[in-house]
């Protein structure tokens, strides 16, 4: 039997519902608002729909950007109520949008719409929202973002279906259309002869995406009479390896990533260098966002909020790089944004903002000095605590030292050398100190806190702990003074120690 050709109407329905199909539209599940502009496309997406059987809401946004726009959403309008859909018409302020937010009329056009297409689904309860983006549109939006500069996800372009959008948790975007050629939509809607509304910005030169839609192209075609078809399916393969670098991302991520807070992305100091560069890059990017673009529930965006598509740029990502890999931020840097950067021991930040986190560090409350003694326990900032023991005898805690030499936040002090009462106190101008092991020696504080790479944030609030004549007998994260330390002739010992806050939780 001779083969039979389809129709440009079976070519197209054929097409749509295979499209439907894959992003996972059902006739019974309520239904689909078709953002309708007039022209071909939407169209040919909203006729195609009713006829296999989805029930359709029609949703118009009227740009403004045109004298006859008003008259066009008219007869839209009256178009889809003849069809005896649902219809939903409104008008835009793009130009004030544009002028707001300082963007192209492109891109406030796009927000708009969006905006109102998901307020209107959201309204019918509908199971999608669906454009009517072509494999053409692909293409061209492949071109653009290559024009512009973009890695594996803005180079995969347009995905046939998205959820969560940035306009709705649960509502998915389709786009039922995007591996059907221009020419299979027009063709259908030439045979119905469906009352196409023409859009003379799409001939408009100023428009980046018609000087690609009608200078590029047409040239690339020359050299590649199938170039649509193969933009499009390089999008696709970007698309399949893009969820294979979100995997590696995600991995890295857990890996990596200490904390993250709404004010702070704490990163493993160690870990970090280990990544490879593009893994860096994209972590970078990723605490960029969690930080601007995604504040916590119930509070208001940031001043330095920005849309829902930014993030940093190649440039910015690569110097903030440089300067954590090289611990070049031992204070808050400006970085981009708003965002800053900061390297400490424990670890390498993005902040929002200037202010330095809360450390592994003990600090002094407000309301220093502190009184300790004896057998008493006091509280610091960031639950962390203080404890002194009750006076023990002097060979006790010599066993326990040679068994177990004490860590940097901890000290046993000869009580008669270093006389109570006791005091946590700041440091003070002019303060000396003579560590454990240099026989009586000082140095200054200063020094001694460079000596234990001690961010200059934390100094003021440092606790050290003076005698009664206001020497310094102790000074956590370095050790005791060399005159409070025990020595054969010590009858008692004070253990005196920091606590971080897990090692005393309830």
């Amino acid at each position: 039997m001779p083969r039979q050709h389809k129709t440009p109407q079976q070519a197209f329905l054929a097409a749509l519902q295979q499209g439907a199909r894959e992003v996972g539209l059902q006739p019974h599940r309520g239904p689909v608002v078709v953002g309708l502009s007039g022209g071909a496309d939407s169209l040919a997406l909203a006729h195609g729909l009713a006829r296999l059987g989805y029930p359709i809401v029609a949703a118009h946004l009227d740009h403004g950007l045109r004298p006859e726009s008003a008259a066009q959403a008219q007869a839209v309008r009256a178009w889809a109520q003849a069809q005896g859909w649902p219809t939903a018409v409104a008008r835009a302020d793009v130009q004030g949008r544009a002028r707001r937010e300082r963007i192209s009329l492109e891109d406030a056009a796009r927000r708009e719409r969006y905006a109102f297409l998901f307020r209107v689904a959201e309204a019918h309860h509908a199971q999608a929202v669906a454009t009517a983006h072509t494999q053409d549109d692909l293409a061209e939006t492949v071109l653009l973002r290559l024009l512009r500069g973009a890695g594996v996800e803005g180079l995969r372009a347009m995905q046939p279906r998205t959820v969560p959008t940035p306009w709705h948790p649960r509502i998915p975007l389709v786009r039922p259309l995007l591996a059907v050629p221009r020419a299979v939509v027009h063709g259908y809607t030439q045979a119905l002869d469906l009352p196409v509304q023409p859009d003379p910005s799409n001939q408009d030169p100023r428009f980046l995406r018609n000087r690609v839609r009608h200078q590029l192209l047409p040239l690339m075609a020359q050299l590649n009479p199938r170039v649509v078809e193969t933009l499009a399916r390089t999008a696709r393969v970007l698309a399949a390896e893009a969820e294979i670098l979100a995997q590696a991302e995600q991995q890295a991520w857990e890996a990596t990533v200490l904390r993250a807070t709404p004010e702070a992305v704490q990163l493993h100091p160690q870990a970090w260098p280990q990544l490879l560069p593009g893994l860096r890059y994209r972590l970078l990017r990723r605490a960029a966002r969690h930080l601007l673009l995604a504040p916590p529930t119930g509070t208001a965006p940031p001043a330095t909020a920005r849309p829902f598509w930014w993030q940093p740029s190649w440039r910015a990502v690569q110097r903030a790089d440089q300067v954590l890999r090289q611990a070049a931020a031992p204070r808050p840097q400006p970085w981009v944004a708003g965002l800053y950067l900061l390297t400490r021991p424990d670890g390498l930040f993005v902040l929002r903002g200037p202010h330095t986190p809360p450390g592994p560090w003990p600090q002094l409350p407000a309301g220093s000095p502190l009184p300790l003694e004896p057998g008493q326990t006091q509280a610091l900032a960031h639950g962390w605590q203080v404890q002194a023991s009750a006076l023990i005898p002097a060979h006790e805690a010599r066993a326990a030292l040679q068994a177990s030499p004490p860590g940097p936040w901890e000290a046993y002090l000869d009580p008669d050398a270093a006389p109570p009462p006791w005091h946590l106190t700041p440091p003070r101008p002019g303060d000396r100190f003579a560590p454990l092991g240099l026989g009586g020696h000082t140095l200054t504080v200063g020094d001694a806190f460079t000596n234990r790479k001690i961010p200059l944030s934390l100094r003021p609030h440092w606790p050290l702990l003076r005698t009664a004549d206001q020497g310094i007998a102790w000074f956590p994260g370095y050790g005791p003074a060399h005159w409070a330390r025990l020595t054969p002739a010590s009858r008692h010992a004070v253990r005196v120690r920091i606590l971080p806050p897990e090692e005393h939780a309830p």
